[in-house]
């Protein structure tokens, strides 16, 4: 439990519950299709106008020179795409998503990821909830996400990228 007395004048308690569990399976969006670019302007908020102009900027970047994009299940696919990767590739994996998985399906997501681990250099950056990959106490203010490389905490985040706080 967190204690936000004196949080924006407001005196509030924060107890952290992870969301509840998603089909881990929901897919990809793919910037060279408008219908999913109208789809990811969906989810910018009316207040945070400017992030349009950041995410057309974004899509054009994205389309001007087009990522290979592989369709796939968190849980079940990443040995698979690994595989495909040229074997004297460095594989650099993000995730953005573990918080809206069970525990269990979180540890099933660190055994897909030690696989190709074993294998070949492999990142793992994580941006999430606080407790989801990494403990660490929360600060005062906003709830911060945890940004860290292979399970060591770097810095802590605005879930939305506002600003990002280097750990000592």
């Amino acid at each position: 439990m967190v204690d936000w007395s004196g949080h924006a004048g407001q005196s509030t308690e924060y107890r952290y519950r992870p969301p509840p569990a998603t089909p881990s399976s929901a897919g990809v969006l793919d910037v060279r299709d408008d219908e999913d670019v109208r789809r990811l302007r969906s989810l910018i908020w009316p207040e945070e106008a400017d992030r349009f102009e950041v995410l057309d900027r974004a899509v054009a970047i994205a389309r001007s020179a087009p990522a290979p994009i592989t369709r796939g299940d968190l849980l079940t696919d990443l040995v698979a795409v690994a595989d495909g990767a040229p074997v004297d590739a460095t594989l650099v994996v993000y995730s953005a998503v573990l918080g809206y998985l069970a525990d269990k399906q979180r540890g099933t997501f660190r055994d897909e990821l030690a696989a190709p681990a074993a294998e070949r250099p492999t990142v793992w950056i994580s941006n999430e909830g606080p407790g989801v990959v990494v403990y660490l106490p929360i600060p005062d203010g906003p709830v911060p996400f945890v940004l860290a490389k292979d399970g060591v905490p770097l810095a802590t985040t605005s879930p939305h990228g506002d600003w990002i706080a280097w750990l000592p």
